[in-house]
């Protein structure tokens, strides 16, 4: 179950991204789903007003880190 704050659009660190798109985890090179770290929506022109979605794993040496676009 996805939390009550889950769906809200905008810029935010943590938490679950507001999926514009389906959802698209991406998952680390060991297989292990990233968390969310931080989404960029907003004030700035991305695309057609979409956002970024950054993820990262702390499960794996390195921290790798991956990213999606959403769009609307």
């Amino acid at each position: 179950m996805w939390p009550p704050d889950s769906n809200v659009i905008g810029t935010k660190v943590g938490s679950w991204p507001a999926w514009t798109q389906p959802a698209d985890w991406p998952n680390c090179e060991s297989g292990h789903r990233m968390e969310h770290l931080l989404t960029i929506t907003g004030d700035i022109q991305l695309g057609d007003c979409g956002g970024v979605h950054f993820f990262h794993s702390r499960q794996c040496p390195g921290l790798p880190w991956d990213w999606r676009f959403d769009c609307h």
